[in-house]
Protein backbone atom coordinates (compact mmCIF):
# COMPACT_ATOMS: atom_id res chain seq x y z
CA UNK A 1 0.00 0.00 0.00
CA UNK A 2 1.40 3.38 -0.97
CA UNK A 3 1.56 6.23 1.48
CA UNK A 4 -1.83 7.86 2.05
CA UNK A 5 -2.62 11.09 0.27
CA UNK A 6 -3.95 14.11 2.14
CA UNK A 7 -7.67 14.65 1.44
CA UNK A 8 -8.51 17.88 -0.32
CA UNK A 9 -10.44 20.61 1.44
CA UNK A 10 -9.11 21.82 4.75
CA UNK A 11 -12.54 23.22 5.61
CA UNK A 12 -14.14 19.77 5.75
CA UNK A 13 -15.02 18.13 9.05
CA UNK A 14 -14.22 14.70 10.38
CA UNK A 15 -16.00 12.67 13.02
CA UNK A 16 -14.06 11.29 15.93
CA UNK A 17 -15.20 10.28 19.43
CA UNK A 18 -18.70 11.60 18.66
CA UNK A 19 -17.61 15.12 17.82
CA UNK A 20 -16.89 17.14 14.70
CA UNK A 21 -13.39 18.44 14.14
CA UNK A 22 -12.48 21.02 11.54
CA UNK A 23 -9.68 19.77 9.30
CA UNK A 24 -6.60 21.94 9.59
CA UNK A 25 -3.06 21.29 8.44
CA UNK A 26 -1.80 21.44 12.02
CA UNK A 27 -4.09 18.55 13.03
CA UNK A 28 -3.19 15.99 10.36
CA UNK A 29 0.02 14.00 10.11
CA UNK A 30 1.41 10.72 8.82
CA UNK A 31 2.31 7.84 11.12
CA UNK A 32 4.31 4.78 10.04
CA UNK A 33 2.18 1.64 9.96
CA UNK A 34 5.16 -0.63 10.54
CA UNK A 35 8.30 -0.36 12.61
CA UNK A 36 11.36 0.85 10.66
CA UNK A 37 9.27 1.44 7.52
CA UNK A 38 8.75 5.06 6.50
CA UNK A 39 7.15 4.27 3.14
CA UNK A 40 3.85 2.82 4.33
CA UNK A 41 2.04 5.34 6.45
CA UNK A 42 -1.42 6.23 7.72
CA UNK A 43 -2.89 9.73 7.68
CA UNK A 44 -4.31 10.55 11.10
CA UNK A 45 -6.31 13.38 12.65
CA UNK A 46 -5.22 14.66 16.05
CA UNK A 47 -7.50 15.97 18.75
CA UNK A 48 -7.20 19.79 18.78
CA UNK A 49 -7.46 19.74 22.60
CA UNK A 50 -4.91 16.92 23.01
CA UNK A 51 -2.38 17.05 20.18
CA UNK A 52 -0.88 13.67 21.11
CA UNK A 53 -4.24 11.88 20.82
CA UNK A 54 -5.43 10.49 17.48
CA UNK A 55 -9.17 10.83 16.80
CA UNK A 56 -9.49 9.30 13.34
CA UNK A 57 -7.59 7.63 10.49
CA UNK A 58 -8.11 8.29 6.78
CA UNK A 59 -9.06 5.01 5.08
CA UNK A 60 -10.93 4.32 1.83
CA UNK A 61 -11.38 8.03 1.10
CA UNK A 62 -13.02 8.91 4.41
CA UNK A 63 -12.18 9.53 8.04
CA UNK A 64 -12.80 6.63 10.42
CA UNK A 65 -12.96 7.22 14.20
CA UNK A 66 -10.47 5.09 16.08
CA UNK A 67 -13.21 3.26 17.99
CA UNK A 68 -14.86 2.17 14.71
CA UNK A 69 -11.66 0.73 13.24
CA UNK A 70 -11.43 -1.86 16.02
CA UNK A 71 -15.01 -3.06 15.45
CA UNK A 72 -16.33 -5.69 13.06
CA UNK A 73 -19.77 -6.64 11.75
CA UNK A 74 -18.61 -10.23 11.34
CA UNK A 75 -19.83 -11.83 14.57
CA UNK A 76 -18.07 -15.07 13.65
CA UNK A 77 -14.89 -13.28 14.70
CA UNK A 78 -14.73 -14.32 18.32
CA UNK A 79 -11.80 -15.26 20.50
CA UNK A 80 -8.14 -15.34 19.49
CA UNK A 81 -7.42 -15.03 15.77
CA UNK A 82 -3.96 -14.74 14.26
CA UNK A 83 -3.18 -11.50 12.44
CA UNK A 84 -2.85 -12.22 8.70
CA UNK A 85 -4.66 -9.63 6.59
CA UNK A 86 -3.74 -6.00 5.95
CA UNK A 87 -6.90 -4.85 7.77
CA UNK A 88 -5.89 -6.88 10.81
CA UNK A 89 -2.49 -5.19 10.73
CA UNK A 90 -4.26 -1.82 10.91
CA UNK A 91 -6.35 -3.02 13.86
CA UNK A 92 -3.17 -4.19 15.59
CA UNK A 93 -1.57 -0.80 14.94
CA UNK A 94 -4.58 1.03 16.42
CA UNK A 95 -4.67 -1.18 19.52
CA UNK A 96 -0.93 -0.95 20.16
CA UNK A 97 0.13 2.51 19.02
CA UNK A 98 -3.03 4.57 19.58
CA UNK A 99 -5.21 2.94 22.25
CA UNK A 100 -2.41 1.47 24.38
CA UNK A 101 0.26 4.04 23.55
CA UNK A 102 -1.90 7.17 23.74
CA UNK A 103 -5.43 6.75 25.10
CA UNK A 104 -5.01 4.23 27.91
CA UNK A 105 -1.40 4.67 28.95
CA UNK A 106 -0.58 5.67 32.49
CA UNK A 107 0.88 9.11 33.08
CA UNK A 108 3.65 7.45 35.10
CA UNK A 109 4.97 5.41 32.16
CA UNK A 110 8.13 6.67 30.49
CA UNK A 111 7.90 4.04 27.73
CA UNK A 112 7.76 5.19 24.10
CA UNK A 113 5.44 2.94 22.10
CA UNK A 114 6.43 1.98 18.57
CA UNK A 115 4.58 0.14 15.79
CA UNK A 116 5.17 -3.56 15.32
CA UNK A 117 7.09 -4.92 12.35
CA UNK A 118 5.23 -6.01 9.21
CA UNK A 119 5.70 -9.71 9.98
CA UNK A 120 5.16 -9.55 13.72
CA UNK A 121 3.55 -12.75 15.00
CA UNK A 122 0.37 -11.49 16.68
CA UNK A 123 -3.10 -12.58 17.68
CA UNK A 124 -6.16 -10.35 18.19
CA UNK A 125 -8.74 -11.23 20.83
CA UNK A 126 -12.21 -10.45 19.46
CA UNK A 127 -15.08 -10.09 21.91
CA UNK A 128 -18.65 -9.04 20.99
CA UNK A 129 -17.71 -7.46 17.67
CA UNK A 130 -14.67 -5.56 18.97
CA UNK A 131 -10.95 -6.15 19.10
CA UNK A 132 -10.62 -6.32 22.87
CA UNK A 133 -6.98 -7.37 23.28
CA UNK A 134 -3.88 -8.68 21.56
CA UNK A 135 -0.56 -10.34 22.15
CA UNK A 136 2.63 -10.59 20.09
CA UNK A 137 5.50 -13.08 20.07
CA UNK A 138 9.18 -12.86 19.16
CA UNK A 139 10.02 -16.13 17.41
CA UNK A 140 12.89 -18.31 18.51
CA UNK A 141 15.90 -17.55 16.33
CA UNK A 142 14.66 -14.12 15.22
CA UNK A 143 16.97 -11.13 15.54
CA UNK A 144 16.65 -9.04 18.69
CA UNK A 145 17.06 -5.85 16.65
CA UNK A 146 18.55 -4.49 13.46
CA UNK A 147 21.80 -3.42 15.08
CA UNK A 148 23.36 -6.72 16.15
CA UNK A 149 23.48 -10.43 15.37
CA UNK A 150 21.86 -11.43 18.67
CA UNK A 151 18.89 -13.78 18.35
CA UNK A 152 16.14 -14.82 20.73
CA UNK A 153 17.03 -18.20 22.24
CA UNK A 154 13.43 -19.12 22.97
CA UNK A 155 9.93 -17.89 22.03
CA UNK A 156 9.21 -14.64 23.86
CA UNK A 157 5.83 -13.19 24.79
CA UNK A 158 6.60 -9.64 23.74
CA UNK A 159 3.45 -7.53 24.16
CA UNK A 160 0.18 -8.27 25.97
CA UNK A 161 -2.62 -5.72 26.13
CA UNK A 162 -6.28 -5.79 27.18
CA UNK A 163 -8.42 -2.68 26.72
CA UNK A 164 -9.70 -1.21 29.97
CA UNK A 165 -13.37 -2.00 29.40
CA UNK A 166 -12.55 -5.67 28.78
CA UNK A 167 -10.33 -6.22 31.80
CA UNK A 168 -11.08 -8.64 34.65
CA UNK A 169 -12.80 -10.95 32.18
CA UNK A 170 -10.03 -13.52 31.89
CA UNK A 171 -8.68 -12.34 28.53
CA UNK A 172 -5.12 -11.85 29.77
CA UNK A 173 -4.96 -15.31 31.30
CA UNK A 174 -6.50 -16.81 28.14
CA UNK A 175 -3.79 -15.20 25.99
CA UNK A 176 -1.03 -16.44 28.30
CA UNK A 177 -2.41 -19.96 28.13
CA UNK A 178 -2.70 -19.75 24.35
CA UNK A 179 0.93 -18.66 24.14
CA UNK A 180 2.05 -21.59 26.30
CA UNK A 181 -0.08 -24.09 24.35
CA UNK A 182 1.21 -22.77 21.01
CA UNK A 183 4.79 -23.49 22.07
CA UNK A 184 4.10 -26.51 24.26
CA UNK A 185 7.00 -28.43 22.72
CA UNK A 186 9.56 -25.88 23.92
CA UNK A 187 11.54 -26.50 27.11
CA UNK A 188 11.24 -22.86 28.18
CA UNK A 189 9.40 -19.71 27.17
CA UNK A 190 10.19 -16.05 27.82
CA UNK A 191 8.39 -12.82 28.69
CA UNK A 192 9.72 -9.40 27.69
CA UNK A 193 10.24 -6.76 30.34
CA UNK A 194 9.03 -4.51 31.85
CA UNK A 195 6.26 -6.68 33.28
CA UNK A 196 3.57 -5.54 35.69
CA UNK A 197 2.95 -7.29 39.00
CA UNK A 198 -0.50 -8.28 37.76
CA UNK A 199 0.92 -9.85 34.61
CA UNK A 200 3.54 -11.69 36.62
CA UNK A 201 0.87 -13.25 38.83
CA UNK A 202 -1.29 -14.09 35.81
CA UNK A 203 1.68 -15.77 34.16
CA UNK A 204 2.30 -17.95 37.20
CA UNK A 205 -1.39 -18.87 37.34
CA UNK A 206 -1.67 -19.59 33.60
CA UNK A 207 1.40 -21.79 33.55
CA UNK A 208 0.67 -23.75 36.69
CA UNK A 209 2.68 -21.94 39.36
CA UNK A 210 6.25 -20.88 40.17
CA UNK A 211 7.75 -24.12 38.83
CA UNK A 212 6.39 -23.48 35.32
CA UNK A 213 8.63 -23.19 32.29
CA UNK A 214 8.08 -19.44 31.80
CA UNK A 215 11.27 -17.38 32.18
CA UNK A 216 11.63 -13.66 32.80
CA UNK A 217 12.64 -10.99 35.27
CA UNK A 218 11.59 -11.16 38.96
CA UNK A 219 8.20 -9.58 39.77
CA UNK A 220 8.36 -5.76 39.90
CA UNK A 221 7.80 -3.89 43.14
CA UNK A 222 5.77 -1.06 41.61
CA UNK A 223 2.13 -1.72 40.74
CA UNK A 224 1.91 0.79 37.90
CA UNK A 225 4.10 -0.53 35.10
CA UNK A 226 3.56 -0.74 31.35
CA UNK A 227 2.26 -4.03 29.90
CA UNK A 228 4.78 -6.76 29.20
CA UNK A 229 6.87 -5.99 26.16
CA UNK A 230 6.00 -2.32 25.76
CA UNK A 231 8.00 -0.76 22.95
CA UNK A 232 11.09 1.19 24.06
CA UNK A 233 13.68 3.23 22.25
CA UNK A 234 16.48 1.19 23.76
CA UNK A 235 17.77 -1.98 22.10
CA UNK A 236 15.53 -4.93 23.13
CA UNK A 237 17.00 -7.36 25.61
CA UNK A 238 17.20 -11.05 24.63
CA UNK A 239 15.04 -13.39 26.64
CA UNK A 240 16.31 -14.63 29.97
CA UNK A 241 18.13 -17.95 29.99
CA UNK A 242 16.16 -20.90 31.36
CA UNK A 243 18.49 -21.09 34.36
CA UNK A 244 18.23 -17.38 35.21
Amino acid sequence: MAAAQRPAGSAASAAGKRKQVRLEASLVRFLPLYRQDSKRTLLVLDDPQQKDTVLAIYLHNSWWPVEDIVKTADLSREGLIQVQTFRERIVLFVLNYIILGMQERSLTWDTIFMPHSEREHAKLFWRGGEAAAFYTVKAKGSLCDGHSAQCYQLPVLDTVFVRKKFRRCGLGTAMLRDFCETFASEDALGISCPISAEMYQAARFATGGPEAHLCGDPPPQADDRPPAGSRKTARPTPASRPDS
